[in-house]
């Protein structure tokens, strides 16, 4: 046993319950996670995050750019998707002029010299309303600050925290707590200050599509649900974290699916005019939920 499990587990002997050392696996940058078990909670894997002070968080488009790979990927986005009408005229359009090139009555030929009038109409005022990509990517920005917490640093102390979110109605006790935004934040980034946990690279269809792999481990070794599984955070009622609540992934938006994906995206349960608090704690009790045990920062 190394010199690092050895001194967590000695702290770990401070707290009324019984923690032990399980394994150790390797993520992708070669780095080692640490694995360790309770005894309390048997089915649950707890992974050791080492803290980080100064680290970055939030977005900001005016301070973070978009990455050369998100970029290419939104503007791919936007030619495929932006010209889609004008596309489907045109194929329409084609389709009217071979038909009149061949032989017809002459009621045929009155009815498609109209129909191909009004889809050239049609061409015209679809072309008018394209969103040029200076507009789109305006847009975008936009939404993406709006829908991301604003950058900033913490300092993000050592922890121990569940591989896995759950949403089942035991509550979280003592000496267990929430994560803080900037402790979700941290974990879901894998320590590593980028739009998106995976890094500076992004593909749009298996998102929008809902192929995407949403039980894949994160640099840490925990498993962040994004997308699909909305996590409380400390500290604020009613916000979640790694979900859009559906606004974007039922809505439509494929483009703005990629952006529940980022740590810094922030969701909240909406509020009705006179709705009690009750019912929003019914609907916040719902949402998944992770333990972490907060660790004392080793000296400097």
């Amino acid at each position: 046993m190394n010199e690092t499990v050895s001194k967590i587990l000695e702290e770990l002997n401070s707290f009324p319950l019984h923690f032990a050392f399980a394994y150790t696996e390797q993520n992708s940058r070669g780095e080692d996670i640490l694995v360790f078990t309770c005894r309390e909670l048997p089915l649950r894997d707890f992974i050791y995050i080492p803290g980080k002070k100064g680290m970055t968080l939030g977005w900001d488009t005016k301070q973070c750019p978009l990455a050369p790979a998100v970029l290419a990927e939104f503007r791919r986005y936007y030619e495929e998707e932006a010209n889609w009408k004008v596309k489907e005229i045109l194929e329409d359009i084609a389709l009217y002029q071979k038909k009149l090139a061949g032989e017809l009555s002459d009621k045929e030929r009155g009815e498609w010299e109209q129909a191909l009038g009004w889809a050239e109409e049609a061409l015209e005022e679809a072309r008018a309303k394209v969103q040029t990509w200076e507009d789109y990517l305006r847009d975008l920005l936009d939404e993406l600050d709006a829908s991301t917490s604003p950058l900033r640093t913490a300092d993000i102390p050592p922890m121990l925290a569940e591989r896995w979110a759950w949403s089942t109605p035991e509550e979280i006790e003592p000496p267990f707590d929430l994560p803080t935004e900037d402790e979700w934040e941290y974990l879901c980034s894998g320590g590593v200050h980028t739009l998106f946990p995976w890094g500076d690279t992004l593909e749009l269809e298996p998102i929008y599509n809902e192929t995407f792999d949403k039980d894949t481990k994160n640099a840490f070794g925990l498993v962040i649900g994004n997308g699909s599984r909305a996590e409380r955070v400390s500290g604020s009622r009613w916000r979640l974290k790694g979900d859009d609540g559906g606004c974007f992934l039922c809505g439509g938006e494929g483009d703005r699916a990629a952006f529940a994906y980022s740590p810094y995206f922030q969701y909240g349960i909406p509020r009705y005019p006179g709705e009690p608090d009750e019912e929003l704690e019914a609907e916040m009790s719902k949402r998944w939920r992770r333990r972490i045990l907060r660790l004392t920062p080793p000296e400097n």
